[in-house]
């Protein structure tokens, strides 16, 4: 019994502390309302599937149902900005490639090229042709065939006179039988 009083004289303090500190958690326990403690005062990873309880983790690792039918569709969203688009695109063995960029869009082959420059339209090749269904038309102030220089001459403008000669007889005068009625006011032919 000597032995115990002096051994509880010599750990008086450290037997005190420890009342203490079992008092204050039973008393933290008891005062702490339902469903204070929940997931957003948990440590990332402090609760492990170590700490689960058998019946716990079937419960868990069990099949899933049946995926249930899908909700209804959700309104349109909002268009995203346009942004701006330029640079060249070329075919997978490179003989043809379209450019756009802030002088225009070009369109090149093989042995020509086509390009747009928002007021001008330039075909650039050995041979091009323009092939209407039903018909052709070209149209402008002035119409040019066959290139540009001192040599070009009026053709085909508007109330021209157009058509076939024709001599009824022998001893009449020959005479045209149409008139340009519509189309360019000015279309030359170059040479």
């Amino acid at each position: 019994m000597r032995r115990f009083a002096g051994h509880l004289r010599a750990n008086v303090i450290e037997y005190l502390a420890l009342v203490l500190a079992l008092c204050g958690t039973s008393y933290a326990f008891a005062a702490l309302p339902a469903n204070v403690v929940g997931t957003p005062q948990l440590r990332d990873e402090a609760v492990t599937l170590a700490k689960f309880s058998p019946a716990a983790v079937q419960i868990l690792q069990s099949a899933q149902g049946a995926v249930g039918p899908s909700g209804p569709a959700g309104p349109q969203g909002l268009a995203g900005p346009s942004r701006p688009v330029s640079g060249t695109f070329r075919s997978p063995s490179g003989s043809f490639e379209l450019s756009v960029d802030d002088t225009g869009i070009t369109l090149k082959g093989p042995t020509g090229s086509l390009h747009y420059d928002g007021s001008q339209l330039k075909a650039t090749s050995a041979s091009v042709s323009a092939d209407g269904a039903t018909m052709t038309s070209l149209q402008g102030g002035v119409v040019s065939l066959g290139g540009s220089g001192s040599t070009c001459k009026p053709l085909a403008r508007v109330g021209d006179l157009a058509g076939t000669w024709i001599k009824p007889s022998p001893f009449a005068p020959t005479i045209l039988v149409g008139v340009v009625t519509t189309g360019s006011s000015r279309v030359l032919a170059c040479g």
